[in-house]
Parts: C-alpha cells; structure tokens; sequence
C-alpha cells in the first residue's frame, strides 16, 4: 500500500494491512457533499474523490470493490480478487 496521505479522506485498517495483498482504504466523510439531498449528484461528486484518492495511493489501474454505507447487520463476504468495479448497494 502506498505510504499514507494524511491529506486523503481515508482511514485504514490494521488488520486488513496485515493481509498479504490486501490494499484498502476507506473514504470518509467529504466536507461539502451532503448525500442526504440529491443522492445522485452525490455520487457523482463522491467518485471524484474516489478516483483522486485511487491515483494519489496509486491504484488507477485496480479494480475496487465498494459499498454504500448504512446502518444494519449485513455483511458481505469478499473472497475473491474482483474482475471489474463493484458496488454493493446497502
């Protein structure tokens, strides 16, 4: 994983930088987008940070797997290297 950008909305976590080809990153809240109004243009405003923090760690070319943030008890198993983008809707 690239060295950490304290200027990035992410935060990462140890047990996950443990694993042996694991790169994470997990985006924060991005001051000025509030995804409780237009959901839609919030997320169009949300993949530009996305990409600016995939190019400044480096991983433009990777794909990625991402999920929506909510509030419940779901969990989504990830045993496989991704083939293309995905998004789990929450």
């Amino acid at each position: 994983m690239a060295e950490l950008d304290r200027s990035l909305p992410v935060e990462y976590f140890p047990a996950l930088a443990a694993l042996p080809g694991c790169s994470h990153a997990f985006i924060t809240r991005v001051p000025g987008i509030d995804v409780r109004q237009d959901k839609q243009e919030a997320l169009c405003r949300l993949d530009a940070v996305h990409r600016k923090v995939r190019a400044k760690l480096g991983l433009e070319a990777s794909f990625f797997i991402t999920a929506e943030q909510v509030h419940g008890s779901e969990v989504r198993i990830i045993d496989r290297l991704p083939l293309n983008d995905q998004c789990f809707a929450g």
